[in-house]
């Protein structure tokens, strides 16, 4: 295996320049002719994703001059929109790794502006090499605000090896902000989706893996592949990876303490990138190398070193890039929004005759529905009084002592009645009639039914089903009892049916008892 991720290692308080990342990997020769040819044909032809080939043809360049002399080339050629937007975005992408972050911003701005009509490719693109501008301008939260939006846009597409791009650079940019368990996260996802069939966006992957490495402290692993792929370089030349790998290798033999070995990498790194040109990278390697001298105190090179980078730092705006950067994305998101403002009145416009109807439609069914509710407001307060007022009874009911004494004049056949009735609950037995009762009092039928119309001022049957429907209500109100369904209560009380017990429930309260159970706790 290339590369092992190992999450569980020590933090490091690492010294190394973060914000230099491996967002493209450039070599430099100027492309042969069939390749410029076969390239032009390809940028004629419509709904065609060129990014890959377009990259080819530039990383083929010695130079920025060459860079440019093979855009102007192509240029004329493009003919389609999309390949057209995709030649500058990776003319602009050239141009950051080179340095020239100004001109690189500058094509950009020229993209945004058609961006609109743009494929989603494109997009994606656009915003990818924005994220890598602002992470050289050192403005990692930015970069990742640029991924993400490439990431978004992929939502639901078939394009994976845009996806890994966007995954391995969300990574690097975590890696860079020390963030590395974030990091870890999107190379893991870049790596699901990797099988060794992107080429050279396989091998960035691993790259960037193993520099993470070396920032959990994983130095020999990473040593090992950073030197595995110079070999490689010797093979497939590839001057920015080559450099950064030159970088990279330097950073862990200076956290080794191996310093005499960095400064061979940082030597052999600031001589490959004066000769291509590559003007943070002079400015990465010149810092390295002053780091170096004064870790072995040796402060006259250190100075010459620290001094001259400083001067190349300098030269970099890195705020107003960030700030151009911003302005882009804010013309072309204002751009949008004007755009559907714009469609949205026109839509309002041609839709207005057709609007007066439905206004009426929507007017009357409007008024129907404020009717209805006004009624069944109505009908819910008119509930919630009738239910106050039972649940008002029920206390001074239940604050009444179970035991309080018959009333003297009570005829003595009421206390055996109500004796059956409540203390043994004779009135749950749902085959209970005033012959079964009269029998069980022994006394005649006749006799009893006076007695109970003159006592309760009801028939038996409705003081009968009274009592089971008090009882049936403390049942639903009882918390302990919502585990039984109504139907369950109603047999609990003596009821043989659940149209018999909703129907005396309603008569009785004015409620049905459904109702009861589900709103008596509010009150």
């Amino acid at each position: 295996m290339f590369f092992t991720l190992v999450k569980s290692c020590r933090e490091m308080n690492s010294k190394l320049l973060s914000f230099f990342l491996f967002i493209s990997f450039l070599n430099f020769a100027y492309p042969d002719t069939d390749q410029v040819k076969n390239l032009k044909i390809s940028l004629q032809r419509s709904g065609f994703d060129n990014s890959n080939e377009i990259l080819v043809a530039f990383k083929a360049c010695f130079n920025v001059k060459e860079t440019d002399r093979l855009y102007r080339d192509l240029l004329k050629s493009s003919f389609n929109i999309n390949n057209k937007q995709l030649l500058k975005i990776q003319y602009a992408k050239t141009l950051n790794s080179f340095g020239s972050q100004i001109e690189s911003v500058k094509i950009m701005d020229e993209v945004s502006r058609s961006l609109d009509k743009s494929s989603t490719i494109v997009k994606v693109e656009y915003y990818i090499v924005l994220g890598g501008i602002s992470v050289n301008s050192e403005s990692p939260v930015l970069a990742r605000e640029y991924f993400q939006k490439a990431l978004a846009l992929l939502e639901g597409k078939n394009n994976n090896v845009s996806r890994m791009k966007c995954y391995t650079s969300l990574g690097m940019t975590f890696t860079a902000e020390n963030k590395l368990d974030s990091a870890i996260v999107y190379f893991n996802k870049a790596g699901a989706i990797d099988h060794g069939e992107s080429g050279l966006n396989s091998l960035y992957l691993k790259l960037n893996m193993a520099w993470m490495s070396s920032k959990l402290g994983e130095f020999e692993s990473s040593k090992a592949n950073f030197l595995e792929a110079i070999d490689l370089f010797t093979v497939v030349p590839d001057v920015f990876a080559e450099l950064r790998t030159y970088g990279n290798l330097g950073d862990i033999y200076f956290e080794q303490d191996s310093i005499a070995l960095a400064k061979m990498y940082y030597e052999k790194g600031l001589k490959m990138a004066n000769k291509f040109g590559f003007k943070l990278d002079v400015f990465r390697f010149e810092r390295s190398l002053g780091l170096s001298f004064a870790k072995e105190s040796n402060y006259r090179e250190a100075f010459y070193y620290l001094n001259h980078s400083d001067s190349i730092r300098e030269a970099f705006d890195h705020e107003k890039i960030t700030n151009e950067t911003q302005r882009i994305e804010k013309d072309f998101m204002y751009k949008i929004e004007k755009e559907r403002r714009e469609s949205s009145k026109r839509i309002i416009k041609e839709t207005k005759r057709a609007n007066a109807l439905l206004t009426i439609a929507i007017v009357l069914i409007t008024g129907f529905a404020i009717f209805i509710i006004i009624y069944f407001i109505q009908i819910k307060n008119k509930n919630r009084i009738l239910l106050q007022q039972l649940l008002d009874k029920d206390r001074k009911k239940e604050k009444v002592d179970s035991n309080a004494k018959v009333d003297q004049l009570a005829n003595q056949l009421v206390v055996e009645l109500e004796n059956l009735i409540f203390t043994k609950e004779l009135y749950k037995n749902e085959n209970l009639t005033l012959e079964k009762l009269a029998k069980k009092l022994k006394t005649n039928r006749t006799y009893l039914s006076e007695c109970i119309n003159s006592n309760y001022n009801t028939s038996f049957s409705r003081w009968l089903n009274e009592i089971r429907i008090n009882e049936s209500r403390k049942l639903l109100r009882a918390v302990k009892n919502d585990k039984y369904s109504i139907e369950g209560i109603a047999n609990m009380v003596g009821f043989s049916s659940i149209s018999a017990f909703n129907s005396n429930f309603k008569s009785i309260t004015g409620l049905t008892p459904s109702y009861y159970r589900k709103n008596h706790i509010k009150h």
